[in-house]
């Protein structure tokens, strides 16, 4: 069998990025109450700081209900969250991409897992431009009763100061108060990874067994 290489790992990245990107707005409700917006999804409720809106509805992306995007134009900071049952591996494979190990909190009733990393743009990377704005991007995951939460907090603004650590605004203003605030909701029909990603389980298997493998050469 052969080794998960960097094109792969590139490729299923991709498609991770565009599903957590699909938006559920016909399963879940906003109430803006002025300095912070109440949210209540099918898998996660919860409060956002500041203006926050859904995200155009897409219908069309399978098991959509348990995926959900959100924007507050205003600070120039995009909520994308998931959920799926044990989908630790989505971790994996982005730490196997250079994610940095994650610090370690108990917010509200969950224990969170949150990393740091910083993107470029897709229209940055499809033409190889330089010296545009790189957006900081916080990775809160969570685990619950075999179910993985994850949500990214994505920021493109130089308003919101943002240094990576968990002290700076970005994070105290806006991930913090969000992960106080949720209430995780598990569910026996939230997809699988084979699922999530549109994979046969045998599919699936072999890319979970290569992911150990790369694990385990580094």
């Amino acid at each position: 069998m052969k080794s998960l290489n960097k094109k792969n790992l590139g490729i299923i990245i991709v498609v991770i990025v565009v599903l957590v990107a699909a938006v559920a707005a016909s399963y879940f409700f906003i109430f803006n109450t002025g300095d912070t917006t109440e949210l209540n999804a099918a898998f996660i409720s919860g409060s956002f700081t500041g203006n926050v809106t859904e995200n155009p509805i897409n219908d069309s992306v399978p098991n959509h209900q348990y995926q959900a995007s959100y924007t507050d134009k205003q600070n120039g900071i995009s909520y994308n969250m998931s959920t799926l049952k044990n989908g630790t591996f989505l971790i994996d494979l982005m730490q196997l991409q250079g994610l940095p190990a994650p610090e370690h909190r108990h917010l509200g009733d969950n224990d969170w897992n949150i990393y740091y990393s910083q993107a470029a743009p897709t229209a940055q990377i499809a033409n190889n431009t330089t010296n545009a704005t790189v957006m900081n991007v916080y990775i809160c995951e969570a685990e619950k009763d075999n179910q993985t939460f994850l949500i990214y907090v994505i920021s493109n603004s130089s308003s919101v100061k943002c240094d990576g650590s968990l002290y700076c605004p970005l994070y105290q203003n806006y991930v913090e108060p969000l992960l106080k605030s949720a209430t995780l909701k598990t569910n026996p029909s939230a997809p699988n990874g084979a699922q999530v990603l549109n994979m046969s389980d045998a599919q699936y298997n072999q890319l979970i067994q290569q992911i150990s493998q790369a694990k385990g050469t580094n």
